[in-house]
């Protein structure tokens, strides 16, 4: 696994420990609101539950997106390595202008 690849499946793996976290937080909320309420609270429960279940899909599909992504990005370069070197070296000559530019 390439550094990068690692770096970014840290990157990953934390922002998915967090979204969980806030997941399970809310699941707790929603726990305590189990007893008595009042109409106006079991719809915005409701809503809450909603959004939740939204928010997890959502996370899934992003999560899958960015394997697919990081896949298809690591196929390209083992497909193409010098044009893959050629457009790090360009991107690379042009931020180096670029921040020289802003020095000066």
């Amino acid at each position: 696994m390439t550094k990068a690849k690692s770096e970014l499946q840290k990157d990953k793996d934390k922002l998915a420990k967090d979204f969980k976290k806030i997941i399970a937080d809310a699941e707790g909320l929603l726990g305590t609101l189990e007893g008595d309420l009042d109409e106006k609270a079991q719809e915005a429960k409701a809503h809450l539950e909603n959004s939740l279940q939204e928010a997890k899909e959502k996370f899934q599909d992003l999560d899958q997106k960015l394997l697919d992504a990081a896949h298809k990005a690591e196929e390209h370069v083992k497909e193409h390595p010098l044009a893959s070197l050629g457009v790090a070296f360009g991107a690379g000559m042009l931020l180096t202008l670029l921040l020289n530019n802003r020095r000066s």
